[in-house]
C-alpha cells in the first residue's frame, strides 16, 4: 500500500518506461558512466559498463 503523500507524487511526475527490456539496448555498451544526481541520490560514482556487475546495478538504479 502507498504512502498518502506517494499517490499524490506519483500522479504529479510523468513517467516514461519502455514498453519492453529491449528497448533499453542501444546505449553505450563500454567506458565508464555516471548516473545523473536527480536520479542518483547517493555519492558519484562511476559504473564501468563493460562490468556486468556495474551495467546490472547502473540500470537497476536508472529504472528505479
Amino acid at each position: 500500500m502507498l504512502a498518502p503523500w506517494a499517490r499524490y507524487a506519483a500522479a504529479a511526475k510523468p513517467y516514461v518506461l519502455p514498453g519492453t527490456l529491449a528497448e533499453l539496448g542501444g546505449g553505450p555498451a563500454v567506458g565508464g558512466f555516471i548516473v545523473p544526481c536527480r536520479v542518483g541520490w547517493g555519492p558519484c560514482y562511476v559504473y564501468g559498463l563493460a562490468d556486468e556487475a556495474d551495467f546490472r546495478l547502473m540500470w537497476e538504479r536508472v529504472i528505479r
